[in-house]
């Protein structure tokens, strides 16, 4: 029904923008003209249409209601554009609005060959103004950590409980597989291959594919309790499907909010997670990995390094937490840290026997408690305990060196106590 009155309203705005040069063709061209509004409106992708649709008609009944004339809706002229983008950044709560009736202007204007009043910078300064205004800091969800699958898992797992499993199975697909939720909706049976190692998905329209070509995604078969692999061939088992069953993992979108409230007993708060977070959780623990960009982006099915840069993969979450009794304020922007590249890593032998007597340290680190009062030389040995370690004497020695090399980094003394000049604590008191 929807598709039959959508093409009806291209078909009729098609017929109001070149109706005069319609009448002027041939009788043999006439029939070519009618597949002209179903083509123009295949130029986007379906719910890309319709948002734009919905935007103009919103824009055509305001103009209607506020006395311009319907001819004058399209095309439409700027001045008039501008008025309507004004009153929408008057009771809008964000800027979406805004942007979707400038492109949704935009759009309708380009496919039927009239000059866009988008295109006036009028009109592109008050979109610009109503962006600035209406703008609102981005919240991001957080993403889901392999923790929080372990214990969806063990609190939801239950042999022939085929429920359960669904939700297991689209939550590890999710993960593995950086899906979105509109892609975990259209998986079927038959889009499922499993071999001995792997198993591959085949995922027939994405929100980056616009040309419909379709992707395949590899997920290896790793044989753990959250091995995708293994909880899919379970879930089908109990289900009893065979290969070629167009039997959808997911039935609908309520199926997939269940995904997020299984998580509820595992989190703090359930709000800060979505159905992405499964996506980005995924692709996080990937690149924490050093996944390569080319097989993050093909795995992932991006288009762009921004795409790839959004979800924040290269940053390391580090919890500060105070411990004390009293308030420590630090200012905005204080770098209370560094991250240092690594220079090398070098594979240390384990000492599997050593002998139980006392290795004597000849460089003499010594107690430095009774070199309290004496002068603190240049370069000195610090006292760290390698006799319970593994290591072998080789590498001992060569931890001596770094230490003393480093030696700085450590106490002289029980008086010597360090400062960092950059962190600076306003510590509040009570007595007066």
């Amino acid at each position: 029904m929807y598709i039959f009155y959508n093409v009806f309203f291209f078909i009729r705005l098609f017929l109001q923008s070149f109706g005069r040069e319609i009448n002027e063709l041939p009788e043999v061209l006439l029939d070519k003209v009618t597949q002209i509004p179903e083509l123009l409106e295949s130029s986007r992708a379906v719910n890309t249409c319709k948002a734009y649709k919905r935007g103009f008609l919103r824009w055509k009944k305001w103009a209607i209601n506020s006395g311009i004339k319907l001819e004058d809706t399209l095309p439409a002229k700027p001045l008039h554009v501008a008025i309507y983008l004004t009153s929408i950044i008057q009771t809008a709560n964000s800027p979406s609005p805004l942007v979707n009736v400038f492109y949704s202007l935009k759009w309708f204007h380009d496919i039927f060959d009239f000059k866009s009043p988008t295109d006036s910078k009028l009109v592109v300064n008050i979109l610009e103004a109503g962006k600035r205004k209406l703008a609102r800091p981005v919240i991001k969800k957080e993403p889901v950590t392999i923790r929080m699958l372990s214990d969806m898992f063990d609190f939801l797992f239950m042999e022939g409980n085929s429920k359960n499993q669904r939700i297991i199975c689209a939550s590890l697909l999710g993960y593995a597989g950086f899906l979105r939720s509109e892609e975990l909706l259209k998986i079927k049976r038959s889009d499922i291959v499993i071999d001995s190692t792997h198993m591959r998905v085949f995922i027939e329209s994405s929100k980056t594919d616009k040309y419909r070509d379709g992707a395949w995604i590899v997920i290896s078969r790793t044989g753990t309790k959250l091995c995708p692999v293994v909880n899919i061939e379970r879930y089908f088992e109990w289900l009893g499907v065979d290969e070629s069953d167009d039997v959808h993992l997911l039935c609908n979108l309520s199926a997939l909010k269940e995904l997020i409230k299984a998580f509820k007993p595992h989190v703090n708060d359930i709000s800060k997670y979505c159905l992405h977070s499964l996506r980005s959780g995924g692709a996080t623990a990937a690149a924490n990995r050093g996944i390569g960009d080319r097989l993050f982006k093909r795995h992932g099915r991006r288009v762009s390094e921004n795409a790839r840069d959004a979800d924040d993969f290269s940053r390391i979450r580090i919890g500060v937490h105070n411990t004390s009794d009293h308030e420590i304020t630090i200012p905005s922007k204080t770098e209370i840290g560094t991250l240092q590249t690594v220079a090398s890593v070098e594979h240390i032998a384990i000492q599997e026997t050593r002998s139980d007597k006392p290795e004597v340290n000849e460089t003499g680190t010594g107690n430095r408690v009774n070199d309290i009062g004496k002068e603190q030389p240049e370069v000195w040995n610090p006292s760290v305990d390698l006799y319970s370690s593994p290591l072998t004497s080789e590498h001992k020695q060569h931890v001596r060196q770094l230490l003393r090399e480093n030696c700085k980094a450590f106490a002289w003394n029980g008086e010597d106590m360090g400062c960092v000049p950059d962190l600076q604590v306003d510590i509040k008191l009570n007595d007066t």
